[in-house]
């Protein structure tokens, strides 16, 4: 995730908290994730073992908090699809 001032210069990331709810069509929770800064600035790294999500299209949305201030983004999609690439052999 890539956050960015209105000028597009990188936006100070320290001391917010990020995560992010994924749910499917039946509006059944799958995920909660929560972002790490990366290195960065103005970017989170978003990573989640994704073995476990049902094929098919998850809404989301990203909760950004800083001190009291709590915000929403605007609800995004996910398609997971089954693995393209084989794992190597052992």
């Amino acid at each position: 995730m890539d956050m960015r001032n209105d000028d597009g210069s990188p936006y100070d990331v320290t001391g917010l908290t990020i995560t992010c709810g994924l749910r499917n069509a039946k509006n059944t929770a799958i995920a909660t994730l929560t972002l790490d800064p990366s290195t960065n600035p103005g970017q989170f790294l978003i990573q989640a073992p994704t073995d476990s999500w049902p094929l098919g299209r998850l809404t989301g949305d990203f909760r950004i908090v800083s001190g009291s201030v709590v915000l929403y983004s605007s609800t995004f999609g996910v398609t997971v699809t089954e693995e393209m690439t084989p794992a190597p052999p052992p």
